[in-house]
């Protein structure tokens, strides 16, 4: 085999990006790795094989959530500091800036839960977009009647029927 990185779709390399991504490392660190395909190749290889596209969808998924739970564990213990006191002496005080860093990183992990995997695997959504209804109740239907919107566009131009 030659040097560099592989290109060729072997089982043995999906395998491995398929747990690393299972264990919540991003494609991009993983690709990083000079022992792995680049990026492009990892692309390439969800459009030429099926099996690929619905084992990456998985793993995209369960990277997902990997990330969240580690978001809910650094946020529930809070980053501490040493602060010094006025008399000399030294406090621990909540890290304001790396709360801050924490908040950006759950927002992220909130967004790519909802966002990122809609499509990606059908109950994306279901489990973590905000649900949206788009259809009204039994008391209240929607409809739409192309002719009275048509009426109402020419009353408001002006025009008489």
């Amino acid at each position: 085999m030659p040097a560099g990185r592989p290109t060729d779709y072997t089982p043995e390399i999906v395998e491995k990006i398929l747990l690393r991504m299972y264990s919540g490392e991003s494609v991009r660190e993983i690709c990083r790795d000079a022992n792995m395909p680049s990026r492009t190749s990892v692309d390439l290889w969800r459009v030429r094989h099926p099996e690929f596209t619905n084992q990456y969808a998985h793993a995209r998924r369960a990277q997902v959530e990997a990330r969240i739970e580690d978001c809910a564990e650094l946020l529930s213990n809070p980053p501490m500091c040493n602060m010094p006191d006025p008399d000399g002496g030294v406090t621990q005080r909540v890290d304001g800036a790396a709360v801050q860093l924490l908040r950006a990183r759950a927002d992220l992990a909130k967004w790519e839960a909802s966002k990122l995997l809609r499509g990606i695997v059908d109950t994306a959504p279901l489990d973590y977009g905000d649900r949206m209804t788009h259809a009204g109740d039994a008391d209240n239907p929607i409809s739409i009647s192309l002719a009275d919107s048509i009426a109402q566009a020419r009353k408001r131009a002006g025009i008489d029927e």
